[in-house]
């Protein structure tokens, strides 16, 4: 069991907290320009002893004074100390912004950026996903609601992930999913068949019934009743179709249980529908993606 910072909050609040010790570009260049006036001091004022002393034979202490002239004047003390205050100050004005700031040198990385890359959940998208009912796909003569509510008994009531909490919500109330049914049992969904599965009795007259959704190509291969070439067209076809629309593309199939027992043998399975789902973009997507283009930034 994972607590404090060895949870994901814990783990992304560390990462947020922690300091880089990262020299930036910046930095790098005044550095090297320091570097060089020092140099050049060195060598100026060995050039400057030898004329004073040798040549001209100074004093000692006109002498000196002049080398301590030279040498406060010509190495820059104060760079450091602008270049920081600087940063500071930019780094300040991100802040304003609610962006996190972890190092003083973000305002200088930030401006020479040429190339944005954007996650899309959560940052161009509410990260809440949503059913486009409109479109909703028919493969038999069972409407668009009632394919939803199929899904929909398909699903968590408790428990629920992203997609399960996407369809009962657009069902409506969750109390209702499964009323007049009794769950006889549930498989969730795994990353090795993709699916999930329902074996249900009906109340009313105990028939029994399997309902399943999930990928649209593995509740493809599932479904064996009322199957042909040009469903398999068309489910295809579909699928694309959500895909140039940035969709993800939920199947759902049925079929019946003539024993009435749990593990029975079905009538086989007859896909019904193709649920489009996505996210909605943010109310301020599209400006803050027109505003860093217009700043000459590549956008992906």
């Amino acid at each position: 069991i994972g607590t404090g910072l060895n949870t994901f909050f814990g783990r992304a609040a560390k990462l947020v907290g922690s300091s880089s010790d990262e020299i930036g570009h910046l930095q790098i260049i005044l550095a090297k320009i320091g570097n060089f006036c020092i140099i050049g001091i060195v060598i100026f004022l060995v050039a400057e002893i030898l004329v004073m002393y040798a040549g001209f034979r100074y004093e000692y202490r006109r002498g000196i004074n002049n080398l301590l002239v030279l040498l406060i004047g010509g190495i820059p003390i104060a760079m450091p100390t602008v270049l920081s205050v600087t940063l500071a100050i930019g780094a300040k004005q991100l802040s304003q912004h609610k962006a996190i700031v972890t190092h003083i040198t973000a305002i200088e990385e930030l401006a020479a950026v040429t190339i944005l890359c954007s996650d899309k959940t959560g940052t161009l998208t509410l990260n809440k996903l949503e059913i486009d009912k409109p479109t909703v796909k028919q493969y038999s003569n069972i409407e668009t609601s009632e394919i939803i509510h199929y899904a929909a008994i398909a699903s968590r009531t408790e428990n629920q992930d992203a997609i399960d909490t996407c369809i009962t919500g657009a069902y409506g109330d969750v109390k209702t999913i499964r009323a007049g049914i009794e769950e006889l049992e549930f498989k969730p969904f795994n990353p090795t068949n993709k699916r999930t599965e329902i074996t249900y009795k009906t109340i009313s007259d105990g028939s029994v019934h399997r309902i399943s959704k999930g990928m649209s190509h593995s509740i493809l291969d599932l479904c064996t009743r009322n199957k042909t070439p040009e469903q398999i067209k068309q489910l295809n076809a579909d699928v694309d179709e959500f895909a140039l629309r940035g969709l993800r593309a939920l199947a759902v199939a049925i079929e019946d249980v003539p024993s009435g027992q749990v593990d029975g043998e079905g009538n086989g399975f007859e896909l019904v529908g193709l649920l489009p789902i996505y996210d909605p973009p943010r109310s301020d997507t599209k400006e803050t993606i027109e505003r860093a283009i217009a700043l000459g930034k590549k956008y992906y």
